[in-house]
């Protein structure tokens, strides 16, 4: 489902937190990851979610990173523990009607041909 309109919208604004919430650490600092492999697949994975493209997939990703960050951290404040739970309402919500994903796998019109005479089935 694609919602547009104001849901969209909202969908939309989802996706670019639960994005930027990738490159906040758990003690709330918003920055470069050191380790440059790890920050090269943190942008695609924020990149894809802001733009809406495998959103089921890359938010199923997004929070078991999340998950992993919070279980590796020292520190942890409070704001940052919504970041998986974000990513798991994207997940179940999908990305909206402004995504990549409403372009490449929206509403289909699927046209059934009428039966032939003498070929219905009761």
């Amino acid at each position: 489902m694609f919602p547009a309109g104001a849901p969209g919208f909202g969908m939309l604004m989802l996706r670019i937190g639960v994005a930027a919430s990738l490159h906040i650490d758990p003690a709330g600092h918003f920055g470069v990851h050191p380790n440059v492999p790890a920050f090269i697949a943190l942008s695609a994975l924020s990149g894809s979610l802001a733009l809406g493209l495998f959103t089921p997939l890359v938010s199923l990703l997004t929070g078991i990173v999340e998950v992993g960050q919070l279980l590796g951290a020292t520190s942890v404040i409070a704001p940052v523990l919504l970041g998986p739970l974000d990513a798991a309402v994207l997940l179940l919500l999908g990305p909206g009607a402004y995504s990549l994903d409403a372009r490449l796998f929206g509403r289909r019109v699927v046209m059934l041909q009428p039966a032939r005479p003498g070929t219905e089935r009761h």
